[in-house]
């Protein structure tokens, strides 16, 4: 039986498919995200190689 406390895996997939189901990412770009893409204090996300070819 699974314990009821997440590991860091669990959050790290569920922010994922939170991602995923609340923005208009695709997949590639979903997989292509850093950290370093992330502005935590403008609560933003760089999203780099989308389908047009623009950042």
């Amino acid at each position: 039986m699974r314990s009821a406390k997440a590991t860091p895996d669990d959050l790290r997939d569920r922010a994922i498919l939170l991602l995923l189901a609340t923005t208009c990412v695709r997949n590639g770009e979903l997989r292509a995200l850093q950290l370093r893409d992330t502005d935590w204090r403008a609560e933003g996300v760089f999203v780099r190689r989308t389908k047009g070819k623009h950042d």
